[in-house]
């Protein structure tokens, strides 16, 4: 039996104006991958993952994966190929997922993103950058969303997107040769990890 699905109803929060909207998915399941070297593998299977912080992260917050294994092995095969890129399987409990492929989450992040980037911008907060390969403003407010919901006990414990990237398939397609799903994990209890194994290079 499912657990009642939570809703965001925050009327005393000026972000979150928007009649009650549900935001959570029942509990769902699905595997992952995760490209590194060999040491960083063994230190992930002893200590467990350890989500990053870094403000240029287009998903903010959070330990990385691909949905589809061979783009996990090829990210370990070029940024560990000199250090025995390792490929790592995973579980993730997906039930407190911000999907941004789900409308009603992109309908958040459309809705409040100029006032969380224009209350940043007020307050001092240093200049967000934002380019191809940096991505501070998407960083700042999935964050900010994120923060805030969990200051009401709403706790987002992964965010999955569609990452749009490469060459067009052909000449006038809307299909990229390089597009992709991403998962930053937020919560790293949620992760399960299943399989462990040495890439050959």
């Amino acid at each position: 039996m499912c657990a009642r699905t939570p809703v965001l109803d925050i009327p005393e929060d000026p972000v979150f104006t928007m009649a009650t909207l549900t935001v959570f998915n029942p509990p769902l399941r699905s595997l992952f991958y995760h490209g590194t070297s060999a040491e960083a593998a063994r230190s992930i299977q002893i200590n467990g993952f350890k989500a990053s912080k870094n403000d240029g992260d287009w998903l903010g917050d959070g330990v990385y994966f691909f949905d589809v294994r061979s783009r996990a092995e090829q990210w370990a095969k070029y940024y560990h190929r000199d250090a025995s890129p390792t490929l790592i399987t995973v579980e993730v409990d997906l039930s407190n997922c911000m999907d941004l492929s789900d409308q009603k989450w992109a309908q958040v992040l459309h809705r409040h993103a100029d006032r969380l980037l224009t209350e940043a911008k007020h307050s001092g907060h240093p200049e967000i950058i934002q380019n191809e390969v940096f991505h501070g403003k998407d960083s700042f407010v999935i964050n900010s969303i994120a923060d805030r919901l969990a200051n009401h006990g709403l706790k987002v414990s992964c965010v999955k997107g569609l990452f749009t990237s490469g060459d067009l398939a052909y000449p006038g397609s809307a299909l990229a040769l390089e597009a992709h799903v991403q998962l930053a994990v937020r919560n790293t209890e949620i992760i399960s990890i299943r399989a462990i194994e040495q890439l050959s290079e």
